[in-house]
């Protein structure tokens, strides 16, 4: 019998009429397609689902619905975040040999979080802005102590954002 049997959920979800942004939705369809990413929307109603991820072993990328997101801006940009994780292995992103684990994840939060931002300014979406601030704000911390982070970050950020616009373009 499994320990949470007939417990309710006490996070309720709400959901939305979130329409799409269509040319930004295209361009997050046609990268997962051009790269073999597989895009899955597992709703936050399901026990252990619902959260935003990338799973490098799987090539699969899992956001919630459009409609459970606070609006739509906020689900394109989820979706650039995690694709951008995608792009790692064929950027060449990897943890060096002195990184731990929790330096490798800072690392590629980082370049992550930057590059949603790029892409939702190519899109026009500067709704999200607070958001990215306030994400990124949470790896301040480790960049203050790594400058060389946001250099190294920023260049792998741009091969990232060119790399997945010659995708969708070729």
């Amino acid at each position: 019998m499994a320990q949470t049997e007939g417990l309710e959920r006490k996070r309720q979800v709400i959901t939305r009429d979130n329409q799409p942004l269509e040319e930004a939705e295209a361009f997050i369809k046609a990268f997962a397609e051009k790269t073999g990413v597989t895009m899955e929307h597992e709703s936050t109603t399901k026990p252990g689902k619902g959260s935003a991820y990338y799973i490098p072993s799987r090539h699969l990328v899992q956001v919630p619905p459009r409609e459970e997101f606070k609006n739509t801006e906020a689900y394109v940009a989820t979706c650039f975040h995690e694709l951008v994780h995608s792009t790692a292995k064929e950027m060449g992103r990897k943890a060096s040999e002195e990184d731990t684990a929790r330096v490798s994840y800072s690392k590629e939060e980082i370049v992550a979080g930057f590059g949603a931002a790029l892409l939702c300014r190519q899109f026009g979406i500067t709704s999200e802005d607070d958001n990215t601030a306030a994400y990124l704000q949470g790896w301040s911390e480790a960049i203050k102590e790594n400058p060389d982070w946001l250099i190294n970050g920023a260049n792998a950020v741009q091969k990232a954002v060119d790399y997945m616009n010659e995708v969708v373009a070729g």
